[in-house]
């Protein structure tokens, strides 16, 4: 064996430019393979780092009137799921994501809490790195306190994430049982959660991926009932569901037991008949990745439609320096070697190109992960766990194996069948035998179609991203800088007249900078993940009408549409007066809207429509019709909307939007400073463009364009340069023919035809081949197409 290995590396050092371009040529398969199943694995297949993660389960609504969306569920539900349940073992809760001022010593920065249940560390299965999560108990608050609005609230527990630990705590253990303050409330630290600790969840719903610190839900939401003057705990207290399923227990038992509860509720709750409610029992791990999951294996897939294409074009080398080497053979074998002599030899020549190629292959991977991570969308779920670990490199040592096989049988087999006797009496001029012809020729027609394949892929995506382009989102992107603010604090902005006086000044004080057009304020800014949707009908119609009708809902202040650039189809917007009085309840609707109510083409105008709010039903006069404004996704129409003035509900949570005539990127400093003067406890925050909204919303479809356009191009490259080596091959092999040829009275022109004609053949079957091929991949990739009918 060493003999054998110490001869491959001499005779590869005689060929240097076929050594350099396989180990070049494999190590850009193996690279850019492994790079993908770094990124793919941990999110698609790693465990999850829990105690046994497939009994995790999300639990979810689904309601006929938003359209069979998921929804969150409300306190109340997961209380009867928890006392006629009994195929779960445990039942967490999660609610909305507080932004918040955390004050540690004599700093206060901005911060992401989530709220959830004291449960919700132990139904996971997940262990404090330091210190401990929440007790069973923890955050329960006394009756007394609870009945009497004048008594202090306890401080409350706080678990870290170890990314706020090592930044504002300088990773220090003693933090544990130190006071910090959440909006001015005391609370005290129990723990500190492993680093890239992560709940995934779908987008949109639950925890957002930029938690930092986590708290019991009953404190927070009894602070929040305090600070709004609501009756009860349940008042904003609906989220996402995450169970324990007992061991044993199938999806399919649990789902069962979930709709025989739902049955019940459905004969019992009026509410749940009409908006048609249903419950869904979903894997944690498949529902939490699934919006992540075709673009990441289409990736994948390609990556290896790249490595294959490598393969097959260094067998093709191989084949051809192997027919170059008969001779070579045909006298070892002449000498005495046997055909599995002569095998085992050229196997360890291409295993040695393949190890080479390994090691180079591991190494960029390690170099391209980052730069993949880099421009990934940002809602690829678990992205804190990917990275080149020990279980990539034995994928890239599997990949290795794989090559090898797969580039060095078709030389090794061909030794195998060498006849010595016939070899020597060859004075080289054939171009080999007629199966290797064969072989050459084949691999080349594979090259190509799997080349267009993959290119094709890309050329899908590049329509797609064209055609998102020129939909209309219903808003002007450019010129429009948002940020967001949190009006937590439990000294001031108790109330609504209180917050919406704040955000008129500062709007005033916004508007008078120079190039400033216009500001305006809403609870959710389009394509930012945040939804609230609505029943709705019209005035004096019954509850049960209202079925099949949901609405997008949003408060917003005066400046709103012009701020962000949509257009007022009729009537009017909401005033200045309306920003700081509450009067008659009005709304501005969306044309969706308008068309659904008016399907002849009527005004809507002075109509009223109703809504509860509050679990309260109110009504209120359409003053107004703006464009459909595209909130949720840029290829959807999505919901129709509705629009409240901000004064008559006033969010905590609210993002301003400042158009200006100058670069958006140079206000962030001078807003800043305005929010401080006005406040300086005030902290603004995550500075955004609309321009930068809209690129996240593409952000799939360009990662997805970018890398299958590459792949493609660089599967076609190699398999160009494989067609270069088989035709220049062919001509030297057929020189003595040539030579002939001419002498015979051909002209070069006809010689050089000829072998143009067979190197179009070749390519020409295999774009035709690969052409036929994408049409099933169309249809593969349909989930990340738009505009584009496969």
């Amino acid at each position: 064996m060493l003999q054998d290995l110490r001869y491959a590396l001499r005779t590869l050092r005689k060929q240097p430019a076929f050594t350099a371009v396989a180990v070049l040529t494999l190590a850009l398969g193996i690279g850019i393979t492994t790079a993908m199943f770094s990124v793919a694995y941990p999110v698609l297949w790693r465990p999850l780092p829990y105690a046994d993660p497939d009994r995790l389960v999300f639990v979810w609504h689904r309601i006929a009137t938003d359209g069979m969306r998921r929804a969150r569920i409300s306190a109340p539900d997961v209380a009867e799921f928890r006392a006629q349940a009994t195929l779960f073992e445990a039942f967490a809760f999660t609610n909305n994501v507080r932004d918040v001022a955390l004050t540690a010593g004599d700093v206060t920065d901005h911060a992401r809490l989530g709220v959830v249940s004291s449960n919700f560390f132990s139904v996971l299965g997940a262990r404090a790195m330091v210190g401990r999560t929440f007790l069973p108990d923890e955050g329960v608050i006394p009756a007394a306190i609870l009945g009497d609005p004048a008594a202090v609230i306890p401080p409350t527990a706080l678990v870290l994430s170890h990314e706020l630990w090592s930044s504002r705590f300088g990773g220090d253990p003693t933090v544990i049982g130190r006071t910090v303050q959440i909006n001015g409330a005391p609370a005290f630290v129990v723990g500190v959660m492993p680093r890239g600790f992560e709940v995934p969840m779908p987008p949109g719903v639950g925890l957002a991926r930029d938690v930092v610190a986590w708290t019991p839900i009953r404190q927070e939401l009894e602070r929040f009932r305090r600070a709004e003057g609501l009756r009860d705990q349940d008042s904003d207290n609906t989220g996402a569901v995450i169970a324990r399923l007992r061991r044993g227990v199938t999806l399919a038992q649990a789902q069962a037991e979930m709709d025989a509860i739902v049955a019940r509720q459905r004969e019992a709750v009026l509410a749940y008949q009409d908006r048609g409610v249903r419950i869904e029992v979903a894997s944690l791990r498949k529902d939490a990745v699934a919006h992540s999951r075709l673009l990441l294996l289409a990736l994948f897939a390609a990556a290896g439609a790249v490595l294959l294409v490598a393969c097959l074009n260094i067998a093709n080398l191989s084949l051809a320096r192997a027919s170059g080497r008969q001779r070579e053979m045909a006298v070892r074998a002449a000498l005495g070697a046997g055909r599995a002599r002569l095998a085992r030899q050229l196997l360890t020549e291409s295993a040695v190109v393949a190890a080479l190629g390994g090691v180079g292959g591991f190494l960029l991977a390690v170099w391209a992960v980052p730069v993949l991570l880099h421009f990934a969308p940002a809602d690829v779920p678990l992205s804190a766990s990917i990275g080149v670990d020990l279980v990539a490199l034995g994928f890239t040592s599997g990949l290795t194996a794989s090559a090898l096989l797969l580039f060095g049988a078709l030389p090794a087999a061909a030794a195998a069948r060498q006849t010595g006797v016939v070899a020597l009496r060859s004075h080289g001029v054939a171009e080999g035998s007629p199966r290797a012809g064969v072989h050459r020729r084949a691999l080349i027609v594979a090259e190509f179609a799997l080349s267009m394949a993959v290119l094709i892929g890309g050329g899908l995506m590049v329509r797609t991203l064209t055609a998102l382009h020129r939909e209309n989102p219903g808003f002007r992107s450019s010129g429009a800088l948002t940020f967001r603010l949190a009006l937590r604090a439990p000294d001031r902005y108790r109330g609504p007249a209180e917050r919406a006086q704040l955000l008129h000044d500062l709007a005033q004080r916004l508007a008078a900078l120079p190039g400033v057009e216009a500001v305006g304020a809403v609870g959710g800014l389009p394509l930012s993940g945040v939804v609230w949707t609505q029943p709705y009908g019209l005035e004096g119609e019954p509850p049960e009408a209202w079925a099949g009708r949901a609405a997008d809902f949003r408060v917003v202040t005066s400046g709103y549409f012009q701020a962000l650039g949509a257009r007022l189809l009729a009537g009017r917007a909401f005033t200045a007066e309306e920003d700081l009085v509450e009067k008659g309840r009005v709304v501005v609707v969306d044309a969706l809207m308008a068309r659904r109510l008016a399907p002849q083409g009527g005004s809507v105008l002075g109509r009223r429509i109703a809504f509860p709010l509050d679990g309260r039903p109110v009504t209120a006069e359409i003053v107004g019709v703006v464009a459909h404004i595209r909130h949720e996704h840029l290829e959807q129409d999505g919901r129709e909307s509705i629009y409240v003035p901000y004064r008559q509900e006033a969010s905590r949570d609210v993002s301003l939007v400042v158009r200006t005539s100058d670069d958006p990127g140079s206000l962030p400093g001078v807003v800043r400073r305005e929010v401080s003067a006005l406040d300086p406890r005030l902290p603004a925050y995550q500075f955004r463009t609309m321009d930068d909204y809209i690129r996240a919303a593409l952000a799939p479809v360009r990662f997805a364009l970018t890398l299958l356009s590459g792949f493609g191009a660089l599967a076609l490259a190699l398999a160009c340069v494989g067609l270069y080596g088989l035709l220049a091959f062919t001509v030297g092999r057929r020189a003595h023919e040539f030579g002939v040829r001419l002498a015979l009275g051909a002209r070069p022109r006809d010689l050089m035809r000829a072998v143009l004609a067979e190197g179009g053949t070749l390519s020409a079957a295999g774009l035709v081949i690969g052409t036929v091929v994408s049409i099933g991949i169309a249809r593969a990739l349909t989930g990340l197409l738009f505009g584009v009918r496969p």
